[in-house]
């Protein structure tokens, strides 16, 4: 279980899940990886504002996008490099 705040997007992946959340002022984002009944995994990205989640099983990656105006980026996270889940 998860007590973050500010989750933005959320996948599932088998027994596993990954959470975006997102700090105020365009702060780095934090991806949460865990399976369930396991204690969660972080990784920081450098970019603010993450929103939705999918993932794509061919390539085993995640993809999201950031919200913030004139700085829209969409970004692909192999979903082995996030934690240790």
């Amino acid at each position: 279980m998860t007590s973050r705040a500010n989750v933005n997007g959320a996948i599932t992946h088998g027994d596993e899940f990954v959470l975006t959340s997102s700090e105020f002022d365009r702060k780095p984002v934090w991806i949460h990886r865990a399976t369930v009944g396991t204690s969660r995994q972080y990784t920081s990205v450098a970019a603010g504002g993450p929103e939705d989640l999918t993932y794509q099983p061919q390539g085993k990656r995640m993809w999201t996008l950031t919200e913030y105006d004139g700085q829209r980026t969409v970004f692909g996270i192999p979903l082995s490099s996030i934690g240790d889940a």
